[in-house]
């Protein structure tokens, strides 16, 4: 059975290493040639002042998929705002409303953690895409220029 439920990413790290994995070569495989260096002790820091959302899915006790959120102040406006670090689900769990529950779950908890907004990115033409096409508002663009 799938369930979703907030976790303590650092507790998750070996099995969310396969997920990054799988992630990146789906599509990220172009912004390192070695695959994910995640960054444990950034990680760490922003877990530890409170500042991460994070829900893991899990079929059983398997790791399947998780969503995580940063949260920070707005350096212009001065309120609070959540965004979106990385959501991964593998292939087969992506049928049905597990995004979109992800996707409402960190809303949830940014707004009672004191959020305004959450921003959101998401490779063009990806279902994610779509589904923010439905339920968020395009405020901006992403470009990204490699150096």
């Amino acid at each position: 059975m799938v369930t979703i439920r907030e976790i303590n990413m650092l507790d998750y790290l070996h099995q969310a290493s396969e997920l990054a994995r799988l992630h990146w070569q789906e599509t990220e495989a172009h912004m390192s040639g070695s695959g994910p260096n995640l960054q444990v002790d950034a990680y760490r820091s922003f877990q530890d002042a409170g500042l991460i959302i994070a829900f893991g899915v899990f079929d059983d006790e398997t790791l399947v998929g998780y969503c995580i959120a940063i949260l920070s102040p707005h350096l212009h406006y001065g309120f609070m705002y959540a965004h979106h670090d990385v959501l991964f689900l593998k292939p087969e769990y992506r049928k049905g409303a597990t995004a979109l529950r992800l996707v409402a779950l960190v809303h949830q908890h940014a707004k009672e953690k004191g959020a305004k907004c959450v921003t959101w990115h998401a490779k063009l033409g990806t279902a994610f895409h779509r589904i923010l096409e439905h339920s968020a508002k395009p405020e901006e663009t992403v470009f990204l220029r490699e150096l």
